[in-house]
């Protein structure tokens, strides 16, 4: 029992020092002393396996989402999988498993591995859903679906996407439905279908936009995916009424964005502001400005694509050549399609 109180504290410290200004501090790497009443330090102090590997587990998410470090995640995540393995089973061991699993493949996906997060992605959901768990199939099922449309294989990624979105409850708003929307227009983006693909996440957007969830969890970061996606509509859009909608969407999804900043996430709500507007040189200085900010190797690459397109020359040239390299060194057949759908 004792045990079991420990390790949920230091579940609940560890959650709480991921928003917390020195949460760099308080996840610091093994051989550094820890600080007291760290979970690190409750770590030290009892030795508890359970209390070791959700240090691990948050230690990894940390890497990822706040500092863009895929690869070092993935350390921690395989010690996490270590960790579990030793401790003695219990009810939701498997459950537990399949998180880790999870941010492995979205750690390999973000290093540019896309080939191998796709296959990874697709066991995994195969055995999600013969479980019946639905909680991690959503984002299974976005990651599978990245990995086909990086494979030039957009109609299965858009199948999959249905199938997946066809299992939300239209009466309750969950986790799944955050990772979901802002995936299910991308097989339509890459097909050139930038209208379609506003329309399939614009219903979805607005449900989630109403709820509590979509008020207070994880602010900015829906519409920084988003912003793009109707930016892109409202170019293709002719002239008159739904032109204007699909602006004032875009922008007003562009400035909910501002404040979001994400390592993992490609979107630059100033760049899609610039666009809207035809100014090059806005848009340019947006994604330099970008550029300087912590990210994962892929949204690099991206970024560095995108940079590419709107710089004049052979510098332009040079960058989006050197993306398309990295990119087909992971399995993208498309580079120029693939970065356009993930960044429109």
């Amino acid at each position: 029992h004792a045990r079991r109180l420990i390790t949920q504290a230091d579940l609940a410290t560890a959650l709480w020092d991921l928003g917390h200004k020195d949460a760099h501090k308080v996840m610091r790497p093994r051989h550094e002393a820890p600080l007291p009443g760290s979970p690190a330090h409750s770590r030290a102090q009892t030795g508890d396996h359970l209390a070791r590997y959700m240090l691990a587990y948050y230690r990894a998410i940390y890497l990822l989402v706040r500092l863009g470090q895929p690869a070092a995640a993935l350390v921690q995540l395989d010690r996490a999988l270590e960790l579990l393995a030793a401790a003695p089973p219990s009810s939701t061991s498997s459950y537990a498993r399949r998180w880790i699993q999870y941010f492995r493949i979205a750690c390999t996906q973000h290093c540019g591995r896309m080939r191998e997060a796709g296959e990874l992605a697709q066991s995994q959901l195969e055995e999600a859903l013969s479980r019946g768990d639905h909680t991690v199939s959503g984002g299974l099922s976005v990651f599978a679906a990245v990995a086909l449309l990086a494979a030039d294989r957009p109609e299965p990624a858009e199948r999959l996407l249905e199938q997946t979105a066809s299992r939300l409850r239209p009466g309750e708003v969950t986790l799944q439905d955050f990772m979901l929307i802002g995936s299910l227009g991308v097989p339509h983006s890459y097909q050139g279908r930038a209208r379609k693909a506003w329309s399939v996440v614009a219903a979805h957007l607005e449900r989630y936009g109403a709820s509590f969830q979509g008020r207070v969890m994880n602010r900015g970061l829906l519409e920084m995916s988003t912003c793009g996606l109707a930016a892109a509509a409202a170019l293709k859009a002719d002239e008159g009424a739904e032109r204007k909608q699909l602006t004032r969407a875009a922008k007003r999804l562009a400035e909910s964005a501002r404040t979001a900043n994400s390592p993992t996430n490609a979107g630059c709500p100033e760049a899609v502001l610039a666009c809207l507007t035809g100014d090059r040189a806005a848009a340019v200085a947006a994604l330099q400005k970008r550029w300087h900010s912590p990210m994962a190797p892929m949204v690099e690459q991206f970024t560095r694509r995108r940079l590419g397109e709107l710089v004049a020359g052979d510098a332009g040239r040079a960058m989006i050549a050197e993306a398309d390299v990295f990119l087909r060194a992971g399995g993208v057949v498309d580079p120029e399609r693939f970065v356009s759908a993930m960044v429109p």
